[in-house]
């Protein structure tokens, strides 16, 4: 798993140390089509400026990364849609580099997205959550998606729920999980709140 990180984080200081924003902007182009995305859903998301040339090439590069992973396109359709800030494309990335990091150790099979969020269905048929965030709390919203959640996991075939969290749970969140029998994997790919 660590290689597979280093080889992504090394492949993307490489790009951006040779390449021109020009060039980055083409390769990601053509790794975008490879990966069955629209064009215009490409151009979209090349040109929207919550994202950098840096920030878009890691995403790329992430889920370039989610080899045999179908529907990638839909993750990267809601990132060029919703991608409003800086904020909102870090989040694609970091996710992406989440699920990147959990399809080494658990192959992941698709994407599917509840909303503009994306959830991942593992070979095995368990629902996994890429959670990038420092600190995650049960609020009613968090009520709301896991419901939707539940309902993916029954249509996936019941194998469970993973919650890969890339930071901590509070008290109650963890209560809810376990009472939901979600499995929770807090710290798995900690930020500045470690």
């Amino acid at each position: 798993m660590a290689l597979s990180v280093t080889k992504t984080t090394n492949s993307l200081d490489n790009m951006l140390q040779e390449k021109s924003p020009t060039d980055l902007k083409i390769i990601n182009r053509q790794t975008l089509a490879a990966m069955g995305v629209s064009e215009s859903d490409a151009a979209r998301l090349l040109s929207n400026n919550s994202f950098s040339p840096t920030s878009t090439t890691a995403f790329v590069l992430n889920l370039q990364s989610l080899k045999g992973v179908a529907n990638r396109a839909a993750f990267v359709h809601s990132a060029a849609e919703q991608s409003s800030s800086e904020q909102d494309a870090l989040f694609c990335v970091l996710s992406s580099a989440l699920m990147r990091k959990i399809h080494a150790e658990k192959p992941l099979a698709r994407i599917v997205m509840l909303g503009d969020f994306p959830v991942c269905i593992a070979q095995d048929g368990t629902v996994v959550l890429a959670l990038q965030w420092d600190y995650a709390a049960w609020t009613s919203a968090a009520a709301t998606f896991t419901a939707q959640v539940e309902e993916l996991r029954q249509q996936s075939g019941g194998k469970g729920v993973l919650v890969a969290l890339s930071g901590d749970a509070s008290p109650r969140l963890r209560q809810e999980l376990k009472t939901r029998h979600f499995t929770l994997r807090d710290h798995v790919s900690p930020g500045p709140l470690k």
